[in-house]
Protein backbone atom coordinates (compact mmCIF):
# COMPACT_ATOMS: atom_id res chain seq x y z
CA UNK A 1 0.00 0.00 0.00
CA UNK A 2 1.24 3.87 -0.97
CA UNK A 3 2.27 6.01 1.73
CA UNK A 4 0.25 8.59 2.45
CA UNK A 5 2.67 11.60 1.26
CA UNK A 6 3.14 9.35 -2.07
CA UNK A 7 -0.89 9.13 -2.38
CA UNK A 8 -1.09 12.67 -1.43
CA UNK A 9 1.44 13.06 -3.99
CA UNK A 10 0.28 10.98 -6.95
CA UNK A 11 -3.15 13.10 -6.50
CA UNK A 12 -1.49 16.32 -7.37
CA UNK A 13 0.28 14.77 -10.24
CA UNK A 14 -2.98 13.14 -11.69
CA UNK A 15 -4.46 17.09 -11.04
CA UNK A 16 -1.35 18.70 -12.33
CA UNK A 17 -0.85 16.60 -15.44
CA UNK A 18 -4.49 17.24 -15.99
CA UNK A 19 -4.47 21.02 -16.32
CA UNK A 20 -0.98 20.84 -18.36
CA UNK A 21 -3.07 18.77 -21.00
CA UNK A 22 -0.27 16.26 -20.81
CA UNK A 23 -0.35 12.31 -20.93
CA UNK A 24 1.85 9.94 -19.15
CA UNK A 25 3.03 8.78 -22.37
CA UNK A 26 4.06 12.82 -23.43
CA UNK A 27 5.82 13.32 -19.68
CA UNK A 28 7.90 9.92 -20.36
CA UNK A 29 8.56 10.89 -23.62
CA UNK A 30 9.90 14.46 -22.49
CA UNK A 31 12.02 12.90 -19.43
CA UNK A 32 13.50 10.29 -21.59
CA UNK A 33 11.77 7.62 -19.44
CA UNK A 34 9.45 4.22 -20.10
CA UNK A 35 5.91 5.33 -19.60
CA UNK A 36 5.51 2.07 -16.64
CA UNK A 37 7.61 4.69 -13.95
CA UNK A 38 5.17 7.94 -15.05
CA UNK A 39 1.85 5.79 -14.23
CA UNK A 40 4.06 4.35 -10.89
CA UNK A 41 4.45 8.00 -10.25
CA UNK A 42 0.80 8.64 -10.80
CA UNK A 43 -0.32 5.44 -9.14
CA UNK A 44 1.55 6.52 -5.96
CA UNK A 45 3.59 3.25 -6.20
CA UNK A 46 7.24 5.53 -6.23
CA UNK A 47 8.01 8.85 -6.20
CA UNK A 48 9.93 10.57 -8.77
CA UNK A 49 13.77 11.46 -8.02
CA UNK A 50 15.45 14.55 -7.23
CA UNK A 51 16.49 15.35 -10.60
CA UNK A 52 13.23 13.97 -12.22
CA UNK A 53 11.08 15.92 -10.33
CA UNK A 54 12.70 18.94 -11.03
CA UNK A 55 12.42 17.83 -14.84
CA UNK A 56 9.00 17.42 -14.33
CA UNK A 57 7.99 20.84 -12.73
CA UNK A 58 9.26 22.12 -14.94
CA UNK A 59 7.40 20.36 -17.93
CA UNK A 60 4.69 21.53 -16.25
CA UNK A 61 5.54 25.10 -15.71
CA UNK A 62 6.04 25.05 -19.33
CA UNK A 63 1.68 25.03 -19.25
CA UNK A 64 0.87 25.83 -15.90
CA UNK A 65 2.11 29.73 -15.41
CA UNK A 66 3.64 29.76 -11.33
CA UNK A 67 4.06 25.72 -10.86
CA UNK A 68 6.91 24.72 -9.36
CA UNK A 69 8.01 21.79 -7.27
CA UNK A 70 7.07 23.08 -4.41
CA UNK A 71 3.49 23.46 -5.69
CA UNK A 72 3.68 19.30 -4.72
CA UNK A 73 4.29 20.23 -1.07
CA UNK A 74 2.70 23.27 -0.34
CA UNK A 75 -1.16 24.28 1.25
CA UNK A 76 -3.86 22.66 -0.87
CA UNK A 77 -5.94 25.75 -1.37
CA UNK A 78 -2.87 27.02 -2.84
CA UNK A 79 -2.10 24.28 -4.82
CA UNK A 80 -6.06 24.12 -5.73
CA UNK A 81 -5.45 27.69 -6.87
CA UNK A 82 -2.52 27.02 -9.36
CA UNK A 83 -4.14 24.02 -10.98
CA UNK A 84 -7.87 25.88 -11.53
CA UNK A 85 -9.56 23.65 -8.86
CA UNK A 86 -12.48 25.19 -6.25
CA UNK A 87 -11.02 25.34 -2.41
CA UNK A 88 -11.09 21.73 -0.86
CA UNK A 89 -14.43 21.79 1.16
CA UNK A 90 -14.98 20.02 4.28
CA UNK A 91 -15.69 16.80 4.22
CA UNK A 92 -19.68 16.04 5.01
CA UNK A 93 -20.90 13.02 7.54
CA UNK A 94 -23.05 12.67 4.18
CA UNK A 95 -20.92 12.76 1.42
CA UNK A 96 -20.74 8.99 1.69
CA UNK A 97 -23.98 7.93 1.71
CA UNK A 98 -24.74 5.34 -1.10
CA UNK A 99 -26.49 7.29 -3.74
CA UNK A 100 -24.56 10.57 -2.83
CA UNK A 101 -22.86 12.37 -5.27
CA UNK A 102 -19.78 12.52 -2.76
CA UNK A 103 -19.88 9.04 -2.84
CA UNK A 104 -20.37 8.77 -6.98
CA UNK A 105 -17.83 11.11 -7.65
CA UNK A 106 -15.42 8.82 -5.46
CA UNK A 107 -16.22 5.76 -7.27
CA UNK A 108 -16.25 6.97 -10.48
CA UNK A 109 -12.67 8.65 -9.61
CA UNK A 110 -11.32 5.09 -8.43
CA UNK A 111 -12.69 2.70 -11.39
CA UNK A 112 -11.41 5.85 -14.25
CA UNK A 113 -8.30 7.12 -13.22
CA UNK A 114 -6.01 3.59 -13.01
CA UNK A 115 -7.26 3.15 -17.17
CA UNK A 116 -7.01 6.85 -17.70
CA UNK A 117 -4.48 6.43 -20.28
CA UNK A 118 -6.09 3.80 -22.07
CA UNK A 119 -9.84 5.71 -21.83
CA UNK A 120 -8.07 8.88 -23.55
CA UNK A 121 -6.50 6.83 -26.04
CA UNK A 122 -9.59 5.38 -26.75
CA UNK A 123 -12.27 8.19 -26.61
CA UNK A 124 -9.99 11.72 -26.96
CA UNK A 125 -10.13 13.95 -30.12
CA UNK A 126 -12.53 15.25 -32.56
CA UNK A 127 -15.11 14.07 -33.06
CA UNK A 128 -18.42 14.93 -35.73
CA UNK A 129 -21.64 13.94 -34.06
CA UNK A 130 -24.49 12.49 -36.21
CA UNK A 131 -27.74 12.88 -34.46
CA UNK A 132 -31.60 11.85 -35.08
CA UNK A 133 -33.32 15.79 -35.32
CA UNK A 134 -37.10 15.70 -34.97
CA UNK A 135 -36.65 19.03 -35.72
CA UNK A 136 -35.75 18.15 -39.16
CA UNK A 137 -38.99 15.90 -39.70
CA UNK A 138 -37.11 12.92 -38.24
CA UNK A 139 -33.80 14.00 -39.91
CA UNK A 140 -30.08 13.86 -39.26
CA UNK A 141 -28.20 16.35 -37.80
CA UNK A 142 -24.59 16.86 -36.98
CA UNK A 143 -22.52 18.50 -34.74
CA UNK A 144 -18.77 18.39 -34.17
CA UNK A 145 -17.66 17.23 -30.93
CA UNK A 146 -14.71 17.23 -28.87
CA UNK A 147 -13.17 14.49 -25.72
CA UNK A 148 -9.79 15.43 -24.39
CA UNK A 149 -8.35 14.91 -20.94
CA UNK A 150 -9.15 17.56 -18.21
CA UNK A 151 -8.01 17.79 -14.69
CA UNK A 152 -10.89 15.43 -13.45
CA UNK A 153 -10.51 13.06 -16.09
CA UNK A 154 -12.18 13.22 -19.86
CA UNK A 155 -14.28 16.00 -20.45
CA UNK A 156 -16.36 16.75 -23.60
CA UNK A 157 -18.09 19.97 -25.89
CA UNK A 158 -20.07 19.52 -28.38
CA UNK A 159 -21.27 22.41 -31.08
CA UNK A 160 -24.22 22.00 -33.30
CA UNK A 161 -22.65 24.75 -35.97
CA UNK A 162 -23.10 28.97 -35.90
CA UNK A 163 -20.02 30.76 -34.77
CA UNK A 164 -17.92 32.14 -31.72
CA UNK A 165 -17.82 30.08 -28.04
CA UNK A 166 -21.37 32.04 -26.58
CA UNK A 167 -23.35 29.36 -29.29
CA UNK A 168 -21.30 26.21 -27.66
CA UNK A 169 -24.26 23.58 -27.64
CA UNK A 170 -23.34 21.16 -24.71
CA UNK A 171 -20.73 20.61 -22.29
CA UNK A 172 -19.92 17.93 -19.78
CA UNK A 173 -17.56 15.47 -17.86
CA UNK A 174 -17.43 12.07 -19.13
CA UNK A 175 -17.29 8.77 -16.78
CA UNK A 176 -15.43 6.19 -19.08
CA UNK A 177 -14.35 2.12 -18.22
CA UNK A 178 -13.66 -0.26 -20.67
CA UNK A 179 -15.76 0.38 -23.91
CA UNK A 180 -18.31 2.27 -22.14
CA UNK A 181 -18.27 5.82 -21.73
CA UNK A 182 -21.53 8.20 -20.08
CA UNK A 183 -21.27 11.65 -20.61
CA UNK A 184 -23.47 14.08 -18.06
CA UNK A 185 -24.05 18.00 -19.87
CA UNK A 186 -25.70 21.32 -19.64
CA UNK A 187 -26.37 23.80 -22.49
CA UNK A 188 -25.52 27.09 -21.90
CA UNK A 189 -27.83 28.48 -24.53
CA UNK A 190 -30.88 26.65 -22.98
CA UNK A 191 -31.06 27.39 -19.32
CA UNK A 192 -28.44 24.96 -18.54
CA UNK A 193 -30.83 22.20 -19.34
CA UNK A 194 -29.25 19.05 -18.42
CA UNK A 195 -28.83 16.42 -20.64
CA UNK A 196 -27.07 12.97 -21.09
CA UNK A 197 -24.95 10.68 -23.39
CA UNK A 198 -24.11 7.17 -23.70
CA UNK A 199 -21.94 5.66 -26.20
CA UNK A 200 -19.94 2.61 -26.73
CA UNK A 201 -16.70 1.98 -28.70
CA UNK A 202 -14.02 -0.69 -28.96
CA UNK A 203 -11.48 -2.60 -27.16
CA UNK A 204 -9.21 -0.90 -29.59
CA UNK A 205 -9.22 2.63 -30.52
CA UNK A 206 -12.34 3.89 -31.52
CA UNK A 207 -12.98 5.09 -34.96
CA UNK A 208 -16.88 4.89 -35.03
CA UNK A 209 -19.38 4.81 -31.76
CA UNK A 210 -22.69 4.30 -31.01
CA UNK A 211 -25.23 5.29 -28.59
CA UNK A 212 -27.89 7.66 -27.32
CA UNK A 213 -28.54 11.15 -26.86
CA UNK A 214 -31.39 12.45 -23.74
CA UNK A 215 -32.67 15.46 -23.24
CA UNK A 216 -35.30 18.11 -22.92
CA UNK A 217 -37.18 19.01 -25.65
CA UNK A 218 -36.38 22.55 -26.50
CA UNK A 219 -37.46 24.36 -23.33
CA UNK A 220 -40.26 22.40 -22.06
CA UNK A 221 -38.61 20.21 -19.26
CA UNK A 222 -41.34 17.21 -19.55
CA UNK A 223 -40.97 16.42 -22.88
CA UNK A 224 -37.74 14.47 -22.86
CA UNK A 225 -36.01 13.21 -26.03
CA UNK A 226 -34.12 10.42 -26.80
CA UNK A 227 -32.53 9.56 -30.09
CA UNK A 228 -30.07 7.54 -31.63
CA UNK A 229 -26.64 9.09 -32.55
CA UNK A 230 -23.02 7.87 -34.17
CA UNK A 231 -19.64 9.81 -33.29
CA UNK A 232 -17.46 9.54 -36.11
CA UNK A 233 -13.25 10.46 -35.32
CA UNK A 234 -12.23 13.10 -37.24
CA UNK A 235 -8.67 13.24 -35.88
CA UNK A 236 -6.59 12.93 -33.03
CA UNK A 237 -6.58 15.15 -29.77
CA UNK A 238 -4.64 18.41 -30.22
CA UNK A 239 -2.05 18.86 -27.18
CA UNK A 240 -1.84 22.48 -27.79
CA UNK A 241 -4.94 24.09 -26.39
CA UNK A 242 -4.98 27.38 -28.44
CA UNK A 243 -4.38 25.46 -31.79
CA UNK A 244 -7.18 22.54 -30.43
CA UNK A 245 -9.73 25.85 -30.27
CA UNK A 246 -9.16 26.83 -33.32
CA UNK A 247 -9.63 23.71 -34.75
CA UNK A 248 -13.00 23.19 -32.99
CA UNK A 249 -14.24 26.47 -34.07
CA UNK A 250 -13.04 25.65 -37.34
CA UNK A 251 -15.02 22.40 -37.67
CA UNK A 252 -17.98 23.59 -36.26
CA UNK A 253 -18.47 26.19 -38.79
CA UNK A 254 -18.12 23.95 -41.77
CA UNK A 255 -21.02 21.38 -39.96
CA UNK A 256 -23.07 24.29 -40.17
CA UNK A 257 -22.52 24.29 -43.69
CA UNK A 258 -23.25 20.86 -44.17
CA UNK A 259 -26.06 21.15 -41.90
CA UNK A 260 -27.61 23.94 -44.36
CA UNK A 261 -26.78 21.72 -47.32
CA UNK A 262 -28.78 18.87 -46.57
CA UNK A 263 -26.04 16.88 -45.05
CA UNK A 264 -28.12 14.50 -43.89
CA UNK A 265 -28.99 13.50 -47.51
CA UNK A 266 -25.54 13.00 -48.75
CA UNK A 267 -24.35 10.59 -45.72
CA UNK A 268 -23.27 7.52 -46.73
CA UNK A 269 -25.45 4.89 -46.89
CA UNK A 270 -23.78 2.65 -44.26
CA UNK A 271 -24.06 5.48 -41.72
CA UNK A 272 -27.16 6.70 -42.39
CA UNK A 273 -28.60 3.08 -41.97
CA UNK A 274 -27.99 3.63 -38.42
CA UNK A 275 -31.07 5.87 -38.48
CA UNK A 276 -33.69 3.91 -39.66
CA UNK A 277 -34.92 3.21 -36.43
CA UNK A 278 -37.05 6.46 -35.16
CA UNK A 279 -36.46 8.49 -32.08
CA UNK A 280 -39.30 9.49 -30.10
CA UNK A 281 -40.27 12.59 -27.98
CA UNK A 282 -41.73 9.80 -25.53
CA UNK A 283 -37.66 8.50 -24.99
CA UNK A 284 -38.12 5.30 -26.91
CA UNK A 285 -34.24 4.56 -26.42
CA UNK A 286 -32.32 2.05 -28.69
CA UNK A 287 -29.20 0.22 -26.79
CA UNK A 288 -26.10 0.29 -28.80
CA UNK A 289 -24.52 -3.04 -27.31
CA UNK A 290 -27.07 -4.20 -30.40
CA UNK A 291 -25.77 -2.25 -33.18
CA UNK A 292 -23.08 -3.26 -36.05
CA UNK A 293 -21.99 -0.11 -36.44
CA UNK A 294 -18.73 -0.45 -33.83
CA UNK A 295 -15.58 0.09 -35.80
CA UNK A 296 -11.86 0.03 -34.01
CA UNK A 297 -9.68 1.99 -35.65
CA UNK A 298 -7.44 -0.66 -36.96
CA UNK A 299 -9.63 -1.98 -39.25
CA UNK A 300 -9.31 0.84 -41.24
CA UNK A 301 -6.03 -0.44 -42.51
CA UNK A 302 -7.11 -4.07 -43.07
CA UNK A 303 -7.43 -5.79 -46.53
CA UNK A 304 -10.54 -7.67 -46.90
CA UNK A 305 -12.81 -7.17 -44.57
CA UNK A 306 -16.25 -8.76 -44.92
CA UNK A 307 -18.66 -7.06 -47.41
CA UNK A 308 -20.53 -4.93 -44.63
CA UNK A 309 -17.35 -3.86 -42.37
CA UNK A 310 -15.57 -2.97 -45.93
CA UNK A 311 -18.67 -1.01 -46.83
CA UNK A 312 -18.65 0.83 -43.41
CA UNK A 313 -14.88 1.44 -43.52
CA UNK A 314 -15.84 2.85 -46.95
CA UNK A 315 -18.31 5.36 -45.13
CA UNK A 316 -15.72 6.65 -42.42
CA UNK A 317 -12.74 7.58 -44.97
CA UNK A 318 -15.55 8.97 -46.74
CA UNK A 319 -16.52 11.28 -44.30
CA UNK A 320 -13.55 12.14 -43.00
CA UNK A 321 -12.29 13.35 -46.92
CA UNK A 322 -14.90 15.44 -46.72
CA UNK A 323 -14.09 17.21 -43.72
CA UNK A 324 -10.12 16.91 -44.11
CA UNK A 325 -10.22 19.97 -46.66
CA UNK A 326 -12.49 22.44 -45.02
CA UNK A 327 -10.18 22.52 -41.91
CA UNK A 328 -7.14 23.87 -43.38
CA UNK A 329 -5.20 20.57 -42.06
CA UNK A 330 -5.65 21.31 -38.66
CA UNK A 331 -7.48 17.58 -38.77
CA UNK A 332 -5.83 14.63 -38.80
CA UNK A 333 -7.12 11.31 -40.98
Amino acid sequence: MAAPESSRFAERLRLALGRANLSRALVAQRLGLDKSVVTRWASGAMRPSDHNLTALSALIGERVPGFSRAAFEGPEDAFAALVGLPAAMPDRPDAHRPGSLGMFLAEAREWTEPHLDDLEDRFAGLWVNFYANLHLGNGIGAAIGEIWRGPDGLEARFRNGASGPGRLGRSGPIFATGTHFFMANSAPRRNRTFGAVLCVGTERRTALMDGIIMHPMGSRADQPFAGRMLLLRLGPPEPDWAKGDRRFWAAGTYVEQLNEEGWHERLPAALAAAFQSPSSPMGTLIHPDTTPFLMAEYEIGVRNLPPERAALRDAVLAVRAAFAPALDGLVGA
